[in-house]
């Protein structure tokens, strides 16, 4: 796969249903290869996603990048020198979506530092929630979007040390990859 310009790509996520990668660049660009099965990505992308917040880019470092129902879920790091840098953006028609496309909604404060991995699960009775592995303030964010609600309101915290990623498997679980020694010694929670 030709990633583009971008100078390094965090996180990808196939969308089956429309047969598009989308792939989180450093550079705050999401880079979509639509027809992947086919073309695999080999001519480069085909459309490019640019968050942007009141007319201005409001992406810097793509982290972690998820989808649900079309929308499209990305975490922003920004400064990771920065524990109050982070940022999740939620954009809709991600099918559709190409250049500086506004955000439907912007998530930042609190604990949310260094958001590097993301994913969106549906719970029964609860809503959709939007679980980022927050790694650098040592906590796990679910924030919860109750049915029939636009926004996801403040987030559930749960310390765990040093995330670098989360998953879902069967049932809507939950799976996590942390680092707390900042060595090769990755352990799934």
């Amino acid at each position: 796969t030709n990633f583009g310009a971008s100078r390094s790509i965090c996180d990808i996520h196939f969308e089956e249903s429309t047969d598009s990668l989308y792939a989180a660049g450093t550079d705050g660009v999401v880079r979509v290869y639509d027809n992947f099965s086919t073309t695999k990505g080999a001519n480069g992308p085909t459309r490019s996603i640019t968050p942007f917040n009141m007319n201005n880019k409001a992406s810097i470092n793509l982290h972690g990048v998820a989808i649900r129902n079309n929308t499209l879920y990305l975490s922003d790091v920004g400064d990771a020198n920065n524990t109050m840098a982070g940022k999740l953006f939620v954009i809709n028609n991600a099918d559709m979506a190409t250049g500086n496309v506004p955000v439907a909604q912007l998530i930042n404060g609190g604990k949310l530092g260094n958001p590097v991995d993301i994913e969106v699960v549906q719970q029964p009775g609860i809503g959709e929630l939007l679980v980022v592995a927050e790694k650098s303030n040592d906590v796990l964010l679910a924030y919860v979007r109750p049915p029939m609600q636009m926004n996801y309101g403040n987030p559930v915290e749960f310390a765990r040390p040093k995330l670098e990623s989360v998953a879902v498997i069967t049932n809507n679980l939950l799976v996590l990859a942390s680092n707390p020694a900042g060595l090769d010694t990755d352990q799934a929670l």
